[in-house]
């Protein structure tokens, strides 16, 4: 009796890992592999070049907007990283202040860290190959990033290297941008410290008071 149910488990994970693959096939734009009678997600437009989302659409003014991002989720706050079949327009004014936390600033270099694990060939995949990989790498459009940037990174990040953050910093040092990088030492991709937190939140709510001109604690 326990064979059966083992297999009957094995089975529906395995269909599971199936109905997840061709979903996130359909949600990059690509035809699905097992069930071709999927439909294709719809993208949504972007807005045009130059343009900012008025504070009636309920987004606020640009004088008093941040934004702020972890890991893989940094990428979009920085840069606003595209998919491959994505036709995306990037303003890069529209934010006065940006926050990152363990961010992937590089694609290219995200993809280079896996090499030597096993899942390499899912990394690859899923970042892709094509002009999106420079075009949503903040790191290679530092020139047309207007607002400061504070990171934080851990120097044991196992999941998304603290070079990343490095490279970042250093190349919008290069270009005269307003940028800082707070380090934590020994702690990795979560950041799993309550003081190091606490320090961090402090950090981001004085950031973000001088950066849009808010008054001090």
């Amino acid at each position: 009796m326990n064979d059966i149910r083992r297999t009957i488990l094995w089975v529906i994970f395995g269909f599971s890992l199936v109905l997840l693959w061709d979903q996130w096939q359909v949600f990059n734009g690509n035809k699905p592999t097992f069930l071709p009678s999927s439909k294709p997600a719809a993208v949504a437009s972007a807005p045009a070049a130059g343009s900012a989302p008025a504070a009636s659409n309920g987004v606020p003014a640009a004088s008093s907007s941040g934004a702020s991002g972890g890991s893989a989720g940094a990428v979009p706050t920085q840069a606003a990283a595209a998919a491959p079949r994505e036709q995306v327009s990037v303003t890069t004014d529209l934010f006065k202040a940006t926050i990152a936390v363990a961010p992937v600033t590089d694609l290219e270099t995200l993809r280079n860290e896996s090499v030597n694990f096993s899942n390499h060939i899912l990394e690859d995949a899923y970042i892709g190959h094509g002009p999106h990989v420079r075009e949503g790498s903040p790191a290679q459009n530092v020139s047309r990033i207007t607002a400061p940037v504070l990171m934080f990174h851990g120097d044991h990040d196992r999941t998304v290297s603290i070079a990343e953050s490095h490279m970042m910093a250093s190349r919008m040092k290069d270009a005269g941008k307003q940028v800082e990088l707070v380090e934590f030492h020994n702690l990795d991709h979560q950041l799993e410290d309550s003081t190091v937190r606490a320090e961090m939140l402090d950090k981001m709510d004085g950031f973000l008071r001088a950066s849009l001109g808010m008054a001090a604690k």
